[in-house]
């Protein structure tokens, strides 16, 4: 009903996007992949690619700081992390190395300026602080993936071919490689 909405708003109908842009992850496995199942439920009945996005790539993004280093709490004092500098343009973020899940106490930061987001953040940000004192400036609390981030860094994407078909809207729980010391 809400997709209706503003489609009516935009005087739109699917048939008509370009792509369907959904956040991939990582996140909660319920929110992820109800994500995954919307997209590709519009993306195939409309018969238009879809492009998946980092959710912490979007948080990175709404912080709007020319250094972002995301965290998303994985619980049991472990994180999602990656750093995201703008782009030259200084409009879109890019990732600076990878993602990463760690226990927070092993959160690696190149250099300083560091602005601190995510739910991770909220959760261990007294010791993040303390653990990279100096490199982080300071940290913004209550920093969620949103659509319309998502729908920015999905244009970029679309403009560069990185589209994908109905059937490949699946969430990653994992987008990268982890390997956790305890």
């Amino acid at each position: 009903m809400l997709i209706n909405q503003i489609l009516r708003q935009g005087n739109l109908n699917l048939k008509q996007l370009d792509a369907i842009a959904f956040g991939v992850g990582p996140g909660s496995f319920t929110g992820l992949r109800m994500s995954a199942a919307v997209a590709q439920g519009l993306a195939f009945g409309a018969e238009v690619p879809i492009v998946s996005v980092s959710c912490m790539a979007a948080i990175a993004q709404k912080a709007n700081a020319p250094k972002v280093a995301v965290a998303i709490d994985a619980k049991r004092s472990r994180i999602h992390w990656a750093c995201y500098c703008q782009s030259s343009q200084g409009c879109l973020v890019k990732l600076v190395g990878d993602e990463n899940l760690s226990r927070v106490d092993q959160i690696n930061l190149a250099g300083d300026g560091w602005i601190g987001a995510g739910s991770g953040w909220d959760y261990y940000a007294d010791e993040m602080m303390r653990l990279n004192l100096g490199q982080v400036d300071d940290w913004v609390p209550d920093q969620y993936a949103r659509a319309i981030q998502i729908a920015q860094l999905a244009e970029d994407k679309v403009s560069r071919g990185e589209i994908r078909t109905a059937l490949q809207a699946i969430p990653i729980y994992h987008s990268f490689e982890c390997h956790i010391s305890s």
